[in-house]
């Protein structure tokens, strides 16, 4: 963190009888390290091990206590606090709370929710599921699941969950600001014949206004029910329906829609450029070319059936070009990572560009799945726009801006003697940017005499791409 690496751990200090958290720091990553201090003093458990992230802008520690049910020395559960750091870049010693920190944003629940988007729960446990991402399960009488924060707006009259059920079922009970608060809404399961085996179920409700959510099961001994999903319907609900075809659509002018970075990437919503509305997701902060934006997959995408996906790219900080992608990740049965590219495209400077392909096929083994943007060989900032997941055979409309081919500089579709010609122009440094920007085929972010030898063995022959080319003997 602005050039300062932390170490923070777990560790005796004098005579505390337990672990406190403190912290060390260091110019690199191999030292030398400087104690810095007690980051949180001895609380609660014999033992505490922490960890820190920064999140939309704010600072979060994470570490243990004893102070649910069943809790002792090592019967620990997750806390998590929010700090500043001091000017110095220090971290101050932390306190802990039994609120934890202010919720960031309320809780749209009129788009599809993930069962185990969870502020605190009762008997509950999550397991992977079959439609992808995890479930909430060993679900059993009284059990329940509390969500902070819920915006219903002007109101909301309706309640859908994807549930299974391999016994016969039970009630899902919505109350409101406590789990014996006001009932909004009551929702019958009978059993589906398997606990992957999904269905739909909905029953009427009435709430409006900002509430916790919590969502009570109720049954005979035994699990109940598994959950995967929920929402709600109603007149609070603001969205735009979807064009008909379409299964979601991201346009991030409100907020990162669920994205997040991958790597050491950073994503935010942007207004300094964008392909639809007035803002963007800029994907910042990247040290490696796969660095980029990400987004997680949920059940809504099945194994062994095909998608058309699309979204819009552009760049502003480098005349110089790079092939963005939108790649597919996931593992097999054997949890084997697998990367597959959905499409490509290599847009010039300050052009807004598509990577579409209306015909995907998700292969039958993939579990843990995810889509992302990255590029092939940079790591600039770089802005995304307007993602969309569709039915197969979907055309979305897109950005046309721009695009270039690597070697081809005076872009007239060919790789020839013309653009050697206007290559070595470049070495003396006689070509323009809208030149240079296809003649960086190494893609170091420059043009010199490497690039020169490359398109002029492309051009008689000898090498077939540029794709791997780095440095060549001459």
């Amino acid at each position: 963190r602005n050039n300062i690496y932390y170490l923070v751990y777990a560790a005796f200090y004098k005579s505390d009888g337990g672990e406190s958290l403190g912290y060390s720091t260091a110019p690199t990553p191999t030292g030398p390290w400087t104690y810095g201090g007690q980051v949180m003093t001895t609380y609660n458990c014999f033992t505490n091990h922490p960890g820190v992230i920064d999140y939309k802008g704010k600072s979060y520690l994470f570490y243990h206590d004893a102070s649910l049910k069943g809790g002792g020395a090592f019967d620990r559960s997750v806390c998590i606090d929010e700090f500043s750091y001091n000017p110095d870049g220090s971290i101050p010693t932390i306190t802990p709370t039994k609120e934890g920190p202010q919720q960031l944003e309320l809780l749209n629940p009129f788009e599809r929710v993930e069962a185990e988007t969870i502020c605190f729960s009762d008997g509950i446990k999550t397991e992977t599921c079959s439609n992808g991402g995890m479930n909430i399960a060993n679900i059993e009488n009284d059990d329940y699941v509390k969500i902070k924060g819920v915006d219903f707006g002007d109101g909301a009259d309706k309640f859908t969950a994807s549930v299974a059920s391999n016994t016969d079922g039970g009630k899902i009970e919505l109350h409101i600001d406590s789990v014996k608060g006001p009932l909004i809404g009551l929702c019958n399961v009978s059993g589906t014949g398997g606990w992957q085996n999904w269905e739909e179920v909905s029953c009427d409700v009435v709430a409006d206004g900002e509430h916790d959510l919590y969502l009570v099961f109720k049954g005979d001994s035994g699990y109940l029910l598994n959950v995967d999903w929920w929402k709600f319907d109603g007149s609070g609900n603001t969205a735009v329906p979807l064009p008909e075809g379409y299964i979601m659509q991201n346009t991030f002018e409100k907020n990162v829609e669920k994205w997040q970075g991958r790597g050491g990437a950073k994503v935010s919503v942007s207004s300094d450029s964008a392909y639809n509305g007035d803002k963007s997701l800029l994907v910042s902060g990247r040290t490696a070319s796969w660095h980029g934006a990400v987004y997680t997959l949920d059940s809504r995408f099945k194994t062994g059936e095909t998608y058309s996906f699309s979204t819009n790219v552009m760049y502003d900080s480098s005349i110089y070009a790079d092939r963005f992608y939108l790649t597919f990740q996931y593992d097999d049965e054997d949890d084997v990572v697998h990367y597959e590219k959905v499409a490509s495209a290599v847009p010039a400077k300050g052009e807004w560009v598509q990577l579409a392909n209306t015909e995907f096929t998700i292969p039958e083994n993939a579990k843990n799945m995810y889509i992302y943007v990255e590029t092939e060989k940079s790591d600039r900032d770089f802005y995304v726009d307007d993602f969309v997941a569709a039915v197969s055979g979907t055309k979305i409309e897109g950005a046309n801006g721009k695009q270039l081919t690597f070697g081809d500089l005076n872009s007239d579709g060919n790789i020839d003697v013309f653009d050697v010609i206007l290559a070595r122009q470049g070495v003396v440094g006689e070509l323009a940017d809208e030149y240079l920007a296809a003649a960086d085929v190494d893609r170091d972010e420059e043009y010199g005499i490497n690039d020169l030898v490359l398109i002029s063995r492309y051009a008689i022959g000898q090498i077939e791409n540029f794709s791997d080319s780095e440095l060549v003997d001459f």
